[in-house]
């Protein structure tokens, strides 16, 4: 039973944020597991269990970040993999639209570079990674530490 005097008491209930908030809570604090399609010469990985886990507040940043730059989702992932990730955080497509980068688009070395995405500028450019090592060494990076909860 609620608090007297709490907001809600009248009812016989307290209300606790909005439906998308309590929501997205509970998006932001599962663990979501992807079953992918085999990449090219790997036919045995094909449904192996891949573990995502969202950092809480990434859909408010991501809502926010939109609103002031243009996104794209670049992912050493398959296209497959980046699909069903975007279906967790940005199902409807509005973050990111068509602006997806998978393995397919990276350098036979397997690093990736901006040039593919931007050949011709890359000074409105700043890359989010959890990972340095993978970019060419001038690429502007904001590195974002792995989130293990």
């Amino acid at each position: 039973p609620p608090r007297p005097g709490a907001r809600g008491a009248a009812e016989g209930r307290v209300r606790v944020g909005s439906v998308d908030e309590r929501l997205e809570a509970v998006m932001e604090s599962a663990i979501h597991m992807i079953r992918t399609d085999a990449p090219p010469g790997y036919p045995d990985s094909a449904g192996i269990p891949l573990y995502l886990k969202l950092r809480p507040g990434l859909h408010r940043f991501l809502q926010e970040a939109s609103l002031l730059f243009e996104l794209y989702l670049f992912t050493q992932g398959t296209a497959d993999y980046a699909a069903k990730a975007l279906d967790i955080f940005d199902p409807d497509r509005r973050l990111f639209g068509q602006r997806v980068f998978t393995r397919d688009h990276t350098s036979a070395l397997g690093g990736k570079s901006i040039d593919r995405i931007f050949p011709y500028t890359k000074k409105t450019v700043v890359v989010v990674d959890d990972r340095e090592d993978v970019w060419p060494k001038r690429t502007p990076i904001i590195r974002v530490f792995p989130y293990l909860v």
